[in-house]
């Protein structure tokens, strides 16, 4: 994927879901361009390590 192409989708991320914040941006965007079971996968390794 161009950075082009990650750039725009991001943005579109970010004006169609205007609440959300910058992980959950970058977790919508692996959703979209690797799958929900890797964006699931990378939000449960972000919440371990916060604890």
């Amino acid at each position: 994927m161009s950075h082009e192409v990650r750039r725009l989708a991001i943005e579109a991320i970010r004006r169609r879901h205007p609440s959300f914040d910058d992980a959950a941006v970058r977790l919508a965007f692996i959703a979209l361009a690797y799958g929900s079971d890797l964006a699931v996968a990378v939000g449960r390794w972000q919440e371990a390590r916060r604890a």
